[in-house]
């Protein structure tokens, strides 16, 4: 939360959140929205403050996090059992490479069990559904590759923005 001077004593400035939270969810979001980038608020500060462990009570952390994000561009992560911090601007990108990891992850697990079924007795709705799911999934898989990483940045390089979905199916065609 930004502070301005008014008669030369420091007045924090009001973020109007929309909707209706729960008490330690206000609890929280109040004092997540007064964090400065790179603080930590610790688990143990946001336990005393709302009087619940909040790692059980998830939303109360959540529903902060995610109204924060959405109506005022703060950006926090979660550091296992540390606490939530919220991240510098030059931070925010790096959350990307972390996330794609994590979709790679995810896309070759769930491709395991798809393969893992026996095709032939699947029903023919069952068999499309099996291949949409199962060509999403390689394309999440082989788009997060260190391979066609490259040739995106590469490609994003030349440009200010981001390439358009078209131009990008065309790259994984090459890898």
């Amino acid at each position: 939360m930004a502070e301005n001077e008014q008669n030369g004593k420091p007045v924090q400035k009001h973020i109007p959140i929309k909707g209706l939270l729960a008490i330690e969810s206000k609890i929280v979001l109040d004092r997540l929205s007064k964090a400065q980038p790179g603080e930590t608020i610790p688990y143990a500060e946001l336990d005393k403050l709302t009087g619940c462990d909040v790692r059980k009570k998830r939303c109360a952390i959540h529903t902060p996090i995610s109204k924060l994000l959405v109506e005022q561009g703060m950006v926090f992560i979660c550091e296992r059992g540390v606490g939530i911090r919220l991240l510098h601007n030059s931070e925010i990108p790096s959350l990307g490479q972390r996330d794609i990891t994590r979709v790679s992850n995810i896309s070759r697990r769930c491709i395991k069990r798809l393969t893992a079924v026996n095709f032939e007795s699947l029903s023919s709705e069952e068999k499309v559904s099996h291949n949409t799911a199962l060509t999403l999934l390689s394309l999440f898989q082989r788009g997060s590759s260190n391979k066609s990483m490259k040739l995106v940045e590469e490609s994003v390089k030349r440009q200010a923005n981001p390439l358009p979905m078209a131009e990008t199916l065309k790259l994984f065609g090459q890898t």
